[in-house]
């Protein structure tokens, strides 16, 4: 579901001089192997960023020293952690990267060499994030797609960043928006029918979530696959788990192994959980008004934690 475009950015530079305004912005170099950041005051969780890239001049590269033109995507501004998407760096042409103040630097996908990279040509980057997804497109080829683990999860900031001796103009910056999608697993049953349409489905709508189910998937393929696709596609997964369900918890273990962001459900009067899961995020709830009203209360908490990059 698209919730929306915007290409009036606001901007605040971090580092380096800048010059332009709204979608249009360029890195002006005061130094040898300057460094630029510029954050916008915008945010993006699910959806497509898009912006034309251009570097002026011949370009320099050393072993030691990448030139980069890049989207930066979920910065998290409590600790300085987020990810590059562009040209340049590690010597490819078409990279996604880590930087955390912990580990510095990180590569998590490229491909192609910088000599390729031509001076004065405009590249249109375009960076789809899909829940853990990452995907990198250049002038319409898709050319880096990667999964990321949750701890590489961090915020949602977006901005831009460049490295070098060359003007960088970034131009023509679009953002399409989508809501993050959510998955709940639990067994189809009256009981857990109405926990979903009353508590977790509003709750979910409420927190601007694409939340579903298995049996509202709809259209052609085998419902598995339809699962596993939902569930690697979700920012965040909420799990009922009173029933015990086998198919439940193969599920849940899925999700649990691609590291998501879980919210696990359960009646108070259901027997001790498992070893496995018992110090996952859990909400005891009751089936009465004042139960509702909790779990709603817990819910809301917790997405809201995850949804601002926490644990």
């Amino acid at each position: 579901m698209t919730v929306g475009s915007d290409n009036t950015m606001q901007w605040l530079r971090v580092f380096g001089v800048w010059d332009g305004t709204g979608a249009n912005l360029s890195f002006l170099p005061s130094e040898p192997r300057d460094i630029g950041m510029a954050v916008a005051d915008k945010g993006l969780q699910d959806g497509d960023i898009e912006v034309s890239v251009t570097f002026d001049s011949e370009i320099a590269q050393s072993p030691r020293f990448s030139t980069m033109g890049a989207l930066m995507l979920r910065h998290a501004p409590q600790t300085n952690s987020y990810l590059t998407a562009g040209l340049g760096g590690y010597g490819a042409a078409y990279v996604i990267a880590v930087y955390r103040p912990s580990t510095e630097w990180q590569i998590l996908g490229g491909v192609g060499s910088f000599n390729e990279i031509e001076a004065g040509r405009t590249y249109r980057l375009k960076t789809k994030m899909l829940g853990p997804r990452v995907i990198l497109s250049v002038d319409g080829i898709e050319v880096v797609n990667i999964e990321l683990p949750a701890d590489l999860m961090l915020g949602s900031q977006l901005g831009l960043f460049a490295q070098g001796d060359n003007l960088v103009k970034f131009e023509d910056l679009t953002i399409t928006a989508e809501k993050p999608r959510a998955f709940a697993i639990m067994e189809y049953a009256p009981e857990f029918d109405s926990l979903y349409r009353n508590v977790i489905e509003p709750i979910a709508q409420e927190q601007n979530l694409n939340m579903r189910r298995a049996d509202e998937i709809t259209g052609p393929g085998v419902i598995v696959q339809d699962i596993i696709r939902d569930i690697r596609e979700a920012t965040v997964i909420v799990a009922e788990v009173s029933s015990r369900n086998a198919n439940v918890f193969y599920e849940l273990g899925y999700a649990e192994a691609l590291n998501k962001p879980l919210v696990i459900l359960s009646k108070k009067s259901t027997e001790r959980l498992p070893f496995d899961i018992a110090g996952t995020r859990v909400v005891f709830y009751e089936d009465s008004i004042k139960g509702k009203q909790e779990i709603e209360e817990a819910l809301r908490r917790h997405l809201q934690t995850i949804l601002k990059g926490g644990s």
